[in-house]
C-alpha cells in the first residue's frame, strides 16, 4: 500500500471559512502545512507520494521546489508529483528540482482527449 495525497485546491465550503473564492495555492507555507495536516490525519510519519493537485497560474516553481526539497530532506515525503499539469508546467517545476517528479496524474477519457493534443501523453 502506498500513501498518496495532494494539496493545492482551496474549495469554498462551510468547513473552510477562510476561503471565499475557489482558487489554487502552491505557496511553500501552504505545501508544508498541507503535508503536516495529511501526516496528522493519516496517522503516519511518511507520505509515499505528494502531488500538487492542479496548476496554479501564480505558482513560483522555485518556492514549490524549495518546499519539496525540505519535505524530502526531513523524511516526511519520499516522492513528489503533480496532477493535471501541461508538459511545460511539468518541465518548469522539474527544472528547479534535483530529483525527478514521479508522476503527472492527468484527466483522460473518451470525453476528454485533450492530453492527446497538448503533448501530455507524449511526455508520459
Amino acid at each position: 500500500m502506498q500513501i498518496i495525497t495532494k494539496c493545492g485546491i482551496n474549495m469554498v465550503s462551510q468547513n473552510r471559512s477562510d476561503y471565499h473564492v475557489k482558487h489554487y495555492i502552491t505557496s511553500q507555507q501552504h505545501i508544508l502545512q498541507s503535508v503536516e495536516n495529511s501526516l496528522h490525519q493519516l496517522n503516519t510519519e511518511t507520505i509515499d507520494v505528494f502531488l500538487i493537485h492542479r496548476p496554479d497560474h501564480l505558482m513560483d516553481a522555485s518556492e514549490v521546489a524549495e518546499a519539496f526539497s525540505k519535505l524530502k530532506k526531513d523524511g516526511k515525503v519520499l516522492h513528489f508529483g503533480v496532477s493535471n499539469f501541461l508538459p511545460s508546467q511539468f518541465d518548469l517545476l522539474s527544472s528547479f528540482l534535483d530529483f525527478p517528479l514521479v508522476t503527472n496524474q492527468i484527466s483522460f477519457s473518451l470525453l476528454d482527449l485533450t492530453p492527446l493534443e497538448n503533448g501530455t501523453l507524449d511526455q508520459c
